[in-house]
């Protein structure tokens, strides 16, 4: 899927998750994006239009924000500065479980930041929400906003409700044919019924 413009009509949404204790996110991307707060994946359930979200945020960092009841302390940042807006192919794996709330971030098959998020132990996902590619939710599925827009190529967008291994990762981001195997909550075929707007399904230039 490519994106070429800034905007709030160019995205791809999908409906619908189990409730979950771990997560895993993985996509392929390649964007040159040096402007706003590029979102790549939302999650928003009514009450926490802000469930997860991946994006660069600040310095470029690769982030994701669990949401709960103590948003104090919520947010986790990556342990290094993981930028992507390279024009570039990359891999990239998000992970995050409620026990011990650890998450961990995988880039072209290598780890490349951890922690913990102190609020969101022993807290789960809620299921039945809504997943968009490249925006951020304000409201369940809309409230977007140009600035918070991602641009670039995208394929290979998955979500597990597990976390897996770093085993399981590095195969994925070395096998960009076939993209690795399916999430199990949210596949790439998911996300390409759902594309709106301006953006165009072309063949995936990752492998080249």
């Amino acid at each position: 899927m490519i994106i070429t413009r800034q905007s709030t009509v160019d995205y791809a949404i999908s409906q619908g998750a189990p409730q979950m204790n771990e997560v895993t996110m993985c996509f392929w991307v390649k964007t040159k994006q040096v402007t706003g707060y590029p979102h790549y994946i939302s999650y928003a359930v009514q009450g926490a239009t802000n469930q997860i979200y991946v994006t660069t945020y600040k310095y470029l960092r690769l982030s994701i924000w669990h949401h709960n009841s103590n948003l104090g302390n919520s947010l986790s940042l990556s342990s290094h500065n993981i930028t992507i807006n390279d024009g570039l192919w990359h891999h990239i794996c998000i992970t995050w479980q409620a026990n011990g709330g650890r998450y961990s971030f995988f880039k072209d098959g290598n780890e490349v930041g951890n922690g913990t998020i102190p609020g969101s132990v022993g807290k789960t996902i809620p299921g039945q929400g809504t997943w968009v590619l490249g925006q951020d939710q304000d409201s369940v599925g809309g409230g977007f906003q140009r600035h918070q827009s991602a641009t670039g190529e995208f394929s290979g967008v998955n979500v597990w409700d597990k976390v897996l291994s770093s085993f399981e990762i590095v195969k994925m981001s070395r096998n960009c044919k076939a993209g690795g195997p399916a999430g199990n909550v949210k596949t790439w075929a998911d996300f390409l019924s759902g594309i709106k707007g301006n953006a165009n399904i072309e063949k995936a230039t990752c492998c080249q």
